[in-house]
């Protein structure tokens, strides 16, 4: 991930899909701990 001096997220520098996906994961409702597990569980 990409920050500005003030530690702002630069979104050009991101995948626009990733973005989406997590504004979605927030909405519902996940917390970071089990959007990680997730990915971890994907890897395998």
């Amino acid at each position: 991930m990409f920050m500005d001096s003030k530690k702002e997220v630069i979104t050009s520098h991101l995948d626009q899909e990733w973005i989406r996906l997590i504004q979605e994961a927030k909405e519902v409702g996940l917390s970071v701990k089990e959007v990680k597990a997730f990915l971890d569980n994907k890897q395998t």
